[in-house]
């Protein structure tokens, strides 16, 4: 799920979320049977037109990924990896030309 906004002429915003579900099989001597794992992750942003050429801009995101290796010997399924990210920035095009 997405949602783009602008705010006037100027403002534009950016919310996303996805839910994620991760399922890992256990089947060793010691244990057989399923683990889930059920994850949100989000993304935020927004840019906001300094002038027809600068935009300036910010953002945040989470995400959780699956590992991709099997269970331990005692069949203990592998931890989810999670990433942040933050990131800032201006965004400028040419006043002659605008790519």
């Amino acid at each position: 799920m997405v949602n783009h906004t602008e705010w006037g002429e100027k403002l534009s915003t950016m919310l996303g979320g996805r839910m994620s579900e991760y399922y890992n099989r256990i089947v060793t001597p010691v244990r057989v049977g399923e683990q889930g794992n059920r994850r949100f992750s989000y993304n935020l942003g927004a840019s906001y037109q300094v002038s027809d050429w600068l935009h300036p801009y910010v953002g945040t995101s989470d995400t959780y990924n699956q590992v991709g290796q099997n269970n331990d010997p005692c069949g203990e399924q592998p931890k989810l990896t999670h990433g942040i990210g933050f990131d800032v920035g201006l965004k400028a095009t040419s006043r002659s030309d605008p790519f």
